[in-house]
């Protein structure tokens, strides 16, 4: 009984340490929409802020257009936002500009190199297409 009670709680322990998997929920929540659909309402396309848990945009633009713009303001959110990383939902890669498609990848590649979990996922394919990049 003494060594069943010594595993229980070593596998709680570990549990704690390792804290719960990202989720979208807590994380930065965007979607990226095509600057060729945005134009039609007067608007700019780019990647557009759903949900965060931190700190909010300074106005009512919640459009970012680059990927160092997303990766900016990433970095000023509280600690359990970062920990749950960006997701980010798109359309069909063909309504996208070639300059749009080019600050995905970027911001792919920059994410990987600094350790931020991002997550990807095709409109089409939610709930369960989720993809870490």
């Amino acid at each position: 009984m003494k060594t069943f009670l010594s595993i229980i709680i070593v596998i709680l322990g570990c549990a704690t340490c390792y804290g719960s998997p990202p989720s979208r929920d807590l994380g930065l929540s965007i979607h990226m929409f095509p600057d060729q659909v945005a134009k039609i309402s007067g608007g700019h396309g780019g990647f557009s802020v759903s949900s965060v848990g931190g700190v909010k945009f300074p106005t009512n633009q919640k459009i970012l257009v680059t990927a160092s713009d997303v990766l900016s303001f990433f970095k000023l959110q509280k600690k359990s936002v970062q920990d749950s990383g960006i997701w980010i939902v798109f359309t069909d890669p063909d309504t996208y500009s070639t300059d749009e498609l080019h600050q995905l990848s970027k911001l792919k590649t920059e994410s990987k190199e600094k350790g931020i979990s991002l997550f990807t996922c095709r409109a089409s394919e939610l709930p369960r297409g989720w993809k870490q990049e």
